[in-house]
């Protein structure tokens, strides 16, 4: 899922600092450089609540989360096939490349390759409003929760569209692997919907 670059915007005001894809925001910092996505928020107090040593980020965007947690010492890896993406993200969203590890690849090629496990995955893979076909399939959440240690927890943002999964769908699969998961709307954003699960077992 290699996104057009042609179609990125950064947006600044008195606001803060907006990315934009196709008209859909894919995260923003306040005027003060704090993380001003509900998003992101929601997923910061959750993971400061958890206290990871070692997080994943699949699709990367503004890396606006891994930025704020390797700030907090998590060891912070990233997923972004988009290189565009990632040099907006160091020239707006004071992202340190050299302060994580990066992974330039699809969120498939990685999670069928790769044999790390994380503390902590966050699923936030998108192209403009169209979430990774893979990553959000039955297959690749078994392989997001294969990649966590025991404990672990898994961050999904997904949401209710006419074309893809739905979150009710995506729950169902999390359901049917682990018992425990928490689900909470987005203020502000109807559609969107985040959810939680933990692994509870090898």
């Amino acid at each position: 899922m290699q996104p057009d670059a042609t179609t990125f915007e950064v947006i600044k005001n008195e606001s803060g600092t907006l990315l934009g894809y196709n008209g859909i925001r894919h995260g923003m910092l306040d005027a003060g450089n704090n993380i001003a996505s509900p998003t992101l928020r929601y997923f910061a107090l959750y993971i400061d609540a958890k206290k990871p040593v070692k997080m994943l980020t699949i699709g990367g965007g503004a890396c606006i989360l891994p930025t704020w947690a390797q700030s907090r010492g998590i060891q912070s890896h990233i997923v972004e096939p988009a290189s565009a993406v990632l040099d907006i993200a160091r020239e707006h969203f004071f992202f340190a490349p050299n302060l994580h590890t990066v992974f330039m690849t699809t969120g498939e090629t990685y999670l069928t390759s790769a044999d790390e496990l994380y503390d902590c995955i966050v699923l936030d893979a998108f192209r403009s409003h169209i979430q990774d076909e893979f990553c959000y399939s039955p297959d690749g959440i078994a392989l997001c929760l294969s990649r966590l240690n025991v404990g672990g927890h898994l961050l999904i943002n997904t949401y209710q569209s006419a074309d893809n999964r739905s979150w009710q769908s995506i729950s169902h699969d999390l359901i049917g692997c682990e018992n425990n998961v928490f689900i909470r709307a987005v203020q502000g954003h109807e559609s969107n919907m985040l959810l939680f699960t933990v692994r509870e077992s090898a």
